[in-house]
């Protein structure tokens, strides 16, 4: 019997949300007591929680959810850990570079879907959690590109920090999204994992699945990630 090891956020009321981002809302439109059944409406935005993002959410006339290939959202996976490079970094936010992650090429070359576990779920419900994360630089997102995966996954809230800035006075958040997301076929973006400490690192693989909303013209939505590994 395989173990499974869910990797997905909890929505919950009241729950933290991205600067700027509206939170969750629902409402009940049907009670027992009045219907004899409970129906609820819900209100969010669509990067809320563990959540993909699809290549429309940076770049025009691309992937909506809903256009991305099945077998993204399933299949082998491995994790890295790059917890303890990244605790020595004294800059916040820390940066992800290049340098590290070619110190798990093999993973990138061997796996379509990678994991990569920073540590920061701990960070949660703390102010910093939502600015100072763990990001790529611009460069380390190319690098990435160069290798041809499917889906890159993180235990932080974005693939880089908004707060950056590169020459030419773009976010490098923007940035190092549209590297990913614009290439073809493009490195979907999984954020807002949790367990990933969780999971057996590399060489090992388990079987990853994390399945969106089939949503006409979505530009990213939440997710039930789960990790699927062999008894």
């Amino acid at each position: 019997m395989p173990k499974l090891i869910d990797l997905t956020r909890t929505l919950v009321h009241g729950m933290p949300v991205y600067p700027g981002d509206p939170g969750l809302e629902s409402e009940t439109v049907a009670t027992y007591a009045k219907d004899g059944y409970l129906t609820s409406k819900w209100k969010m935005v669509s990067h809320l929680g563990t959540h993909i993002d699809s290549p429309l959410h940076y770049v025009p006339r691309s992937w909506s959810v809903d256009k991305i290939p099945l077998e993204t959202f399933f299949g082998p996976a491995s994790v890295i850990s790059l917890a303890e490079p990244l605790k020595k970094i004294r800059t916040t936010p820390a940066k992800i570079t290049s340098a590290m992650l070619e110190k798990h090429r093999e993973a990138f070359q061997k796996r379509e879907r990678i994991l990569i576990h920073t540590g920061w779920e701990k960070k949660y419900g703390e102010s910093q959690y939502f600015t100072s994360f763990p990001s790529l630089t611009v460069e380390a997102s190319q690098w990435i590109v160069n290798h041809h995966i499917k889906l890159l996954g993180f235990d932080t809230p974005s693939v880089s920090s908004f707060r950056s800035e590169d020459e030419n006075t773009a976010s490098e958040d923007a940035v190092c999204h549209r590297i990913l997301l614009r290439v073809k076929p493009p490195v979907i973006i999984l954020e807002g994992l949790v367990n990933l400490d969780k999971l057996p690192g590399w060489p090992a693989k388990f079987i990853l699945s994390c399945f969106p909303w089939k949503m006409e013209g979505a530009d990213g939505c939440p997710v039930r990630a789960v990790a699927i590994i062999d008894g």
